[in-house]
């Protein structure tokens, strides 16, 4: 009878090495998950946010920069021609 209840007691033993490979796919299910997240949420909002400056930038671009006509075009002296 004594042998069958130390059998019981082996069968639910977990060693440190068994431990320890079940933290790290917990903590790799975990990390996933959040990169998953991450990367969901994230990416779309730097794009968003990329787009606004660039799109702010070409419109100050665009307010500063006037054509030249030949009448209203100047000369550099320090270039030559």
């Amino acid at each position: 009878m004594d042998l069958l209840s130390i059998h019981n007691e082996l069968i639910g033993y977990i060693g440190p090495g068994l431990s320890g490979g079940i933290i790290g796919v917990i903590l790799g299910f975990l990390a996933s998950i959040g990169l998953a997240i991450l990367a969901i949420v994230w990416y779309p909002l730097k794009r968003l946010i990329k787009g606004k400056k660039k799109h702010s930038n070409a419109g100050a671009a665009a307010r500063e920069s006037v054509p030249q006509t030949a009448a209203s075009a100047e000369v550099d002296p320090g270039k030559g021609t």
